[in-house]
């Protein structure tokens, strides 16, 4: 499998266009930044070394990508705020809010992205994660954004609770102004179709899913 990291700089370029976000400054004032971007990483049981490294290694190229960098300080307020989570059963904030204003800032990024260490979950609980960044991420962060994006990348299908989860969690979000955006990872000959060889908790059953 080769890295696709074309499809996670392209994606944080076309968000890095969008958002702001407020970080406290001195004296409780704020300092302002042009986005709230959230990238949260599957590292569930399926997440093996080379899919973990795809997307970190992505998510590190797309913060080095002069193009992405440039997008980054081009907004009114010269900067944007990152953060990222790692999920599987349980959600794990990683990488805490960093202003990223300068080229400087970027790679520093990326390099704390690329010397984490691989986290082994079992089930892919999409929506505990969502739940997750709603209540310890998007109601206790410490900026004020007018338009925050939740990058999730993954590959496979909530396999841990009921599909109608999923859709409750994410309008939670969407109704907070929280922005979406789906990286999934696909592997040739192993899951082109959604779902397939996913094995579910106990008790939770595979289910069409509408969204």
């Amino acid at each position: 499998m080769k890295l696709m990291d074309i499809s996670f700089r392209s994606s944080l370029f076309a968000l890095a266009t969008m958002l702001c976000l407020v970080l406290p400054g001195k004296a409780g004032a704020p300092v302002e930044v042009d986005t709230a971007l959230i990238v949260a990483v599957d590292v569930s049981d399926s997440v093996n070394a080379e899919r973990y490294q795809l997307q970190m290694e992505g998510i590190a190229r797309a913060l080095e990508d002069q193009d992405v960098i440039n997008a980054l300080m081009s907004g009114p307020r010269g900067g944007i705020g990152f953060a990222l989570v790692e999920w599987a059963d349980t959600s794990e904030f990683t990488v805490p809010w960093r202003v990223i204003r300068s080229l400087e800032d970027a790679l520093k990024a990326a390099a704390v992205v690329r010397a984490l260490k691989p986290k082994k979950g079992e089930h892919t609980c999409v929506s505990r994660m969502l739940s997750f960044i709603r209540e310890s991420v998007v109601y206790n962060l410490p900026i004020a954004a007018r338009r925050t994006v939740l990058d999730v990348s993954g590959d496979g299908i909530d396999n841990c609770q009921d599909p109608k989860n999923i859709i409750e969690e994410r309008d939670s979000l969407v109704r907070l102004g929280v922005q979406i955006n789906g990286l999934p990872i696909i592997v040739a000959g192993e899951n082109e179709i959604v779902g397939a060889g996913a094995y579910r908790a106990p008790g939770f059953g595979l289910a069409p899913l509408s969204i």
